[in-house]
């Protein structure tokens, strides 16, 4: 399943879904699937995916400071949001989802649990050790180096925690939280789960006004809007074909 899962996130994504319609065009020598692949290009690479699609999904979780978190058992911190050895320097490198790490660091510091779970490949080389580098003890880290996505963190995570405890402070991307809790609910019923968001990819378009430039077409918003589309694949996939 994981395998088909990747084949399917690889493929059915707003760049590939152009190339097939170009594609379609051109076997059927129909003009207006051009258009289609035109239009469908335009608009993911436009601000209005973000400002329609990813500010509601990021708005159904919003931060709260770590202080006013209800004490858990554990601190558990989803994985993708850095890089482990990358053959330049020895050091993790935070990407832009780094924010779970930094905040599973500032529930502990807080006192919200004494027990922080890092889930996911390479979170050993990453997530772990910047959470050592910013004050969380090896005693307090329980590091599950093998989930590769969302269902295997939910299904891992519930192992490591055997005998310590249920509830949970689950630390991820606002925009992924509504998977992540999905995933945590069907594969770890057993365990209390808080939303402890952090990395809020879109939310900052939604506090200003809407304005030309939201309909023309940017990198930055296709590469956005691409993570965007791949979260809804990914929630609706799993609501639907299982």
């Amino acid at each position: 399943m994981y395998i088909l899962n990747k084949i399917a996130s690889a493929i059915v994504n707003p760049a590939v879904a152009a190339v097939l319609f170009v594609l379609l065009g051109y076997l059927m020598r129909k003009r207006l699937f051009y258009i289609i692949a035109l239009a469908w290009l335009w608009f993911w690479a436009s601000a209005l995916p973000i400002r329609w699609i990813g500010v509601p999904l990021e708005r159904e979780y919003p931060q709260k400071l770590a202080e006013e978190y209800p004490e858990a058992d554990a601190i558990v911190v989803l994985g993708g949001g850095m890089f482990g050895d990358t053959n330049i320097l020895k050091y993790a490198e935070l990407q832009e989802a780094g924010d779970r790490a930094w905040f599973a660091g500032r529930l502990y510091k807080a006192g919200k649990a004494p027990l922080v779970v890092p889930t996911g490949v390479g979170s050993s080389e990453s997530d772990a050790e910047f959470l050592r580098d910013y004050g969380v003890p090896d005693s307090a880290l329980a590091v599950d180096d093998d989930a590769r996505n969302t269902e295997e963190n939910a299904k891992f995570v519930k192992k490591v925690l055997e005998g310590r405890g249920r509830r949970v402070l689950l630390v991820t991307s606002a925009w992924h939280m509504r998977r992540a809790v999905l995933m945590f609910s069907k594969y770890a019923p057993s365990l209390d789960i808080t939303p402890a968001p952090a990395d809020y990819m879109f939310t900052s378009e939604g506090g200003r006004p809407f304005a030309v430039k939201d309909l023309l077409p940017c990198v930055e918003n296709f590469q956005r809007s691409t993570t965007l589309f791949k979260e809804l694949l990914g929630y609706f996939g799993y609501k639907i074909f299982r």
